[in-house]
């Protein structure tokens, strides 16, 4: 028995699910490990990387370049911050994996006191998935409003 959220919908309802305990725990140690070999180090480097800013343009002043430069400028911070979200998000999931096999692996699912158990551990990850979607959506949308002027060069 589980907690799922119906498309357009703020009620949860009760639905059966069967859950391969082995199976998600091996998931969840396949994403931990992409994550801490792959998506991490190599978004540290790209981050790394952008964060240097826009290392173009600065001795000439025509506005075409201007716009380019800013252009570019939003694109590093759009992606710098896509990455340390797609990172963040990846460790909320495994985090997320690992209690809810811990909770399968350590309930008696045929006791009553199991599936309010199992309930409970799952609406809590809907709630943090959920408070995670709404905190990166109005982090996409700050990603949209005006961009900062990267320095000009006096040159």
């Amino acid at each position: 028995m589980g907690v799922v959220r119906q498309d357009g919908e703020n009620t949860f309802t009760t639905t059966s699910i069967e859950v391969n305990v082995d199976g998600l725990g091996d998931f969840g140690t396949f994403v931990r490990r992409e994550l801490d070999m792959n998506l991490k180090p190599g978004s540290d480097d790209v981050i790394y990387e952008h964060t240097l800013g826009v290392r173009f343009g600065f001795a000439n002043a025509g506005h075409n370049l201007r716009q380019a430069t800013q252009t570019y400028h939003g694109a590093l911070v759009s992606s710098t911050n896509n990455l340390f979200e797609y990172v963040r998000t990846a460790r909320l999931i495994t985090q997320l994996i690992n209690e809810v096999a811990h909770t399968y692996r350590t309930v008696d699912l045929t006791a009553a006191g199991s599936n309010h158990d199992l309930d409970q551990a799952l609406s809590d990850a809907m709630t943090v998935v959920n408070a995670a979607n709404s905190e990166t959506n109005r982090e996409a949308y700050r990603a949209t409003g005006p961009v900062s002027t990267p320095p000009v060069s006096p040159l």
